[in-house]
């Protein structure tokens, strides 16, 4: 009588490879980068008993890929914000008008899958 290939066998490889395949931690998974954006100096000249401390920035934070790409969030008026992305590299900076100031201090930032990254940004206002 000839043998048979376990085709149960191979069904159960190929079911728990799938399977694999499409868990939460996939590599493609977005990753997830927030955090705050201040703006300052805020006084040209701190003087005592003055609130110079850096202040929340409300507006655009934009991401930019190594291949070029580019995602868009908004911080709130609390400078808060949070961007998902794809896994890898990017330049991250608080959006300003080229030329400001105010100038947004660009960041790198490495993104994992379905990770989340913390990093606070800052934006220059020129004040001297």
């Amino acid at each position: 009588m000839p043998r048979r290939a376990p085709r149960t066998v191979t069904l159960l490889l190929l079911a728990l490879f799938l399977f694999s395949s499409c868990s939460d931690d996939a590599p493609g998974d977005p990753g997830t980068v927030r955090g705050h954006v201040f703006a300052g100096p805020t006084c040209p000249v701190e003087g005592l008993g003055q609130d110079c401390d850096p202040q929340p920035w409300q507006g655009v934070i934009r991401a930019t890929a190594v291949d070029g790409s580019v995602f868009e969030t908004t911080s709130d008026a609390t400078g808060a914000y949070s961007l998902e992305v794809p896994p890898g590299s990017y330049v991250i900076v608080a959006g300003t008008d080229p030329g400001g100031p105010p100038t947004g201090i660009p960041a790198d930032a490495t993104v994992t899958a379905a990770g989340t990254l913390t990093l606070d940004l800052e934006v220059d206002t020129g004040i001297r």
